[in-house]
């Protein structure tokens, strides 16, 4: 993931915790996994939903991440593994 694209799962979750469940269930449907936040970024205005902290909250997940003796973060697959 580069810096313009959050997951999906993340602003799925915002919508719920703030009560916008037909919110959180049409984007769920509607949009893929991984959200290009230049391409969206008017939907995301119009949902308040803040880009940047978005950002910020993923690159510290990835960060906590466990990294595996390989050098690869414990949740990615390494060479040869689907």
């Amino acid at each position: 993931m580069n810096a313009t694209q959050v997951r999906k799962s993340e602003i799925v979750s915002i919508l719920r915790s703030r009560g916008k469940g037909a919110r959180a269930d049409w984007f769920e449907r509607e949009l893929p996994a991984i959200v290009d936040t230049g391409e969206n970024s008017s939907l995301l205005a119009t949902l308040d939903i803040d880009v940047n902290a978005l950002r910020s909250a993923d690159r510290s997940a990835q960060e906590a991440r466990p990294v595996t003796t390989s050098g690869a973060r414990a949740d990615e697959d390494g060479p040869g593994q689907a």
